[in-house]
């Protein structure tokens, strides 16, 4: 090391006799200072070889996102559901996390996780009982919406219950 900092001195041009010298000294050291700044990063003082390893950031805080889910109620009606899903890494799993799914673990693994427990948990339910107990969830449902025949029976059916409401307060004013 200290031979190759001769020979990097050596190449430099001469300034005032005794001043290149140390200029030189000093340039040297400023450069195995940066090296070695370089080579440890803030968080957990890991030391690594510059350019070669460096940090890679989680954000370990929880972040919220919507994941859709099409599945089948229990009276195999179509139900959209869109579900908002708070999600964090363990810090403790962050290197293997990293080398079996990548940076992007939420996007390959939590949309298949939600599928399946949203899809298990709507199976138990009727479409009347998704509709009528949805402030009872303790989940944050944020779209609930069903097919398009579903929809339009169940429309149908108010025009008809207005009908007949209708029908029932004439027949009551003319008493």
């Amino acid at each position: 090391m200290a031979q190759n900092l001769k020979d990097f001195a050596g190449r430099l041009p001469a300034g005032p006799r005794g001043m290149g010298t140390a200029l030189k000294l000093l340039m040297g050291a400023g450069a195995v200072g940066y090296a070695i700044k370089e080579s440890v990063f803030t968080g957990q003082q890991h030391t690594s070889v510059p350019w070669f390893q460096y940090p890679i950031i989680y954000d370990i805080r929880a972040k919220p996102r919507k994941i859709s889910s099409p599945t089948g109620s229990k009276d195999l009606q179509m139900v959209n559901i869109t579900l908002r899903v708070l999600s964090r890494p363990l810090a403790s799993e962050l290197p293997t996390m990293y080398q079996r799914l990548g940076l992007d673990y939420d996007e390959r693994v939590l949309p298949s996780i939600v599928n399946e427990g949203v899809k298990s948990v709507v199976a138990k339910f009727n479409a009347s009982q998704l509709i009528t107990q949805r402030a009872q969830d303790d989940v944050a449902l944020t779209e609930l919406s069903f097919s398009r025949e579903y929809t339009a029976a169940v429309e149908s059916k108010q025009v008809e219950g207005e009908a007949s409401c209708y029908s029932l307060e004439m027949i009551q004013n003319d008493k």
